[in-house]
């Protein structure tokens, strides 16, 4: 059975998938969708991304596009979240 996400779902796995992977968030910008941060900024190093994209791969029962593997989609916490629902819709 396929589960509906909305934007609020999706941002709060990441928020969650970040947790796991060692990067830490003020809880204000996670209760306000309005905020966004620069996810280059606290994602110290390649295995943090990689751990990190292997999370929500695992966590969303879904599989990275390799075409959607680009920085820009990961430049962001709203971009990010907003590639993550485009693939689940």
């Amino acid at each position: 059975m396929e589960v509906f996400m909305n934007y609020s779902d999706v941002r709060i796995t990441i928020f969650d998938s970040l947790e796991s992977v060692g990067i830490l968030l003020d809880d204000n910008i996670r209760n306000d969708e309005t905020k966004d941060i620069n996810l280059s900024d606290l994602i110290e190093d390649s295995v943090q991304w990689i751990s990190l994209i292997i999370e929500l791969e695992t966590v969303l029962n879904m599989s990275w596009p390799d075409d959607l593997l680009t920085i820009n989609n990961f430049d962001s916490l709203n971009a990010l979240t907003t590639t993550v629902c485009a693939l689940l819709s």
